[in-house]
């Protein structure tokens, strides 16, 4: 039960008039992101676009998505009834998502992933899945909401980024 009143928020694309200075979510790599890099990433690279979760007139939360494509070994295409004749599969990756140290596990995060969700499938062409490449301490979170672990190889961890990929089916959405 998420204990945050939906209608109070308000997702707003990351601009350069936005005040992201103080944005502290406890997680380093995470503040460093939106503080340093995001609006580089989506202005100049155009690599991604990122969205602040704001209520009233505080940033609570962030989320950075772009497009990515994902790989499923031949058993995983199988046990989820994708008979496509193709083993990749258009995807909208979830690249960042920090929500401030106060508002964490009060159902903001659950929220960004269901707005998310519904965004892309009300605007998105195209796309089978949410994919994301998640810290260990945030694996569960992520599958809690029905992500799986990606088993293909180009999915594993590495020393050198210790993420765990995890993607969500789209069709498994039941429509309102």
């Amino acid at each position: 039960m998420s204990l945050i009143n939906p209608n109070e928020l308000k997702i707003q694309q990351l601009a350069p008039f936005h005040e992201v200075s103080s944005f502290d979510c406890a997680n380093a790599d995470l503040n460093d992101f939106i503080k340093n890099d995001a609006l580089k990433q989506q202005a100049e690279d155009q690599m991604s676009k990122t969205y602040l979760v704001i209520c009233g007139n505080k940033i609570v939360g962030f989320f950075t998505l772009l497009t990515d494509t994902i790989k499923l070994k031949k058993e995983e295409r199988t046990a989820k009834c994708l008979n496509a004749p193709y083993a990749e599969f258009p995807a909208v990756k979830i690249g960042r998502l920090g929500i401030i140290k106060e508002m964490q596990h009060k159902g903001l995060g659950k929220l960004c992933i269901q707005f998310i969700t519904g965004q892309i499938l009300e605007s998105f062409a195209g796309s089978r899945f949410i994919t994301t490449d998640a810290y260990p301490n945030s694996a569960g979170f992520y599958e809690k909401l029905g992500f799986v672990r990606n088993l293909h190889h180009n999915y594993k961890p590495s020393p050198n980024s210790p993420t765990i990929s995890l993607r969500f089916d789209l069709k498994s959405v039941k429509p309102d």
